[in-house]
């Protein structure tokens, strides 16, 4: 994990700090153990400056990656009800892994209208 955290650190710094690269850091700092760091670019997240957007399902990401459950089904349910682009994604990526046993998470993943 620890060559992934760098490596995730390393495209966020390129990035500048776009939130699909923030999320992707704070998740691999949340599966390596990390749970500070993760918080901390959950926040970042969570506290945008008023006219920018981060994607609901970056941030339902993070908290997958937390382990918090709750947290992450509240989060996609805003992706449905915003129509967020990144919703096509969830039944295929793995950082979605600890929800698809969630009743709730199928649920999501059938109003989608997935296949």
């Amino acid at each position: 994990m620890p060559e992934a955290i760098a490596e995730f650190q390393r495209a966020e710094q390129l990035a500048r700090g776009g939130p699909l690269y923030v999320a992707a850091l704070a998740h691999a700092y949340a599966r390596g153990g990390r749970q500070a760091d993760a918080e901390r670019e959950l926040r970042r997240l969570v506290e945008v400056p008023p006219g920018e957007y981060v994607p609901v399902v970056q941030i339902a990401m993070v908290h997958a990656g937390l382990g918090r459950t709750g947290d992450a089904i509240a989060w996609l349910e805003k992706g449905i009800d915003e129509r967020s682009a990144g919703m096509v994604w969830i039944k295929s990526d793995p950082r979605f892994d600890s929800l698809r046993h969630d009743a709730r998470f199928q649920d999501i993943v059938r109003r989608v209208r997935f296949p």
